[in-house]
């Protein structure tokens, strides 16, 4: 529905079967929709409009999940008043979510052993995170350090060990579920070494 990183949702161009006949088409979709008797969409629904440029009407989502589509053509030419086509068949479309975090800290920053928690940007992520590490930031193999499960309130953490200082990078990958699609997230860390005295 957007880009990773992004808070700009995409402009899709829905194609559209346009009747050449008609004056004005009405298209119609919502999330989770029931189709009633008559075709149409049960509820609340939003609206999409025909381009002037092509046979296809512009589609932006703010939301994830399941949406229906339905469409009529309207006020044909020579016709005493406004009426509509039958409702077309229903076009079902699944809108997905980008991985990405909305930012990560580290609960115990205190090594050899670290503490990393993201936060998720998508609340309704479910599953696992696997994280990774790799030396340098730039270049480099990653070594995988664990999965770490997603919350209820779509944060991870995970514990890991890493003794040497210096320059890595941490990985979140993300193989994607029910509302969010897969993807992954780099960030830039460094480990420094320092004295303690008592």
């Amino acid at each position: 529905m957007r880009p990773a990183g992004s808070f700009s949702s995409i402009a899709h161009a829905f194609p559209v079967d346009a009747n050449p006949g008609a004056g004005t088409h009405e298209i119609r979709y919502a999330a989770g929709a029931a189709i009633g008797p008559d075709g149409g969409i049960s509820g609340p629904t939003q609206s999409a409009f025909l381009s002037s440029s092509g046979p296809f009407a512009e589609v932006r989502f703010t939301t994830p999940g399941r949406y229906t589509f339905v469409a009529r053509a309207k006020s044909f030419s020579g016709s005493a008043g406004d009426y509509p086509t039958a409702w077309s068949a229903p076009v079902t479309v699944t809108v997905l979510a980008p991985f990405d975090l909305s930012f990560t800290s580290f609960p115990d920053s205190r090594g050899p052993k670290y503490q990393v928690r993201g936060h998720i940007r998508e609340k309704t992520a479910t599953g696992r995170v696997i994280v990774s590490i790799a030396k340098g930031h730039k270049g480099g193999k990653f070594r995988r350090l664990g999965r770490a499960k997603i919350r209820r309130d779509a944060t991870f953490q995970l514990r890991f060990r890493q003794s040497k200082p210096g320059r890595y990078r941490l990985r979140y990958a993300y193989k994607g579920g029910p509302t969010v699609a897969p993807g992954a997230a780099v960030e830039k860390i460094r480990i420094k070494r320092r004295t303690f005295f008592r």
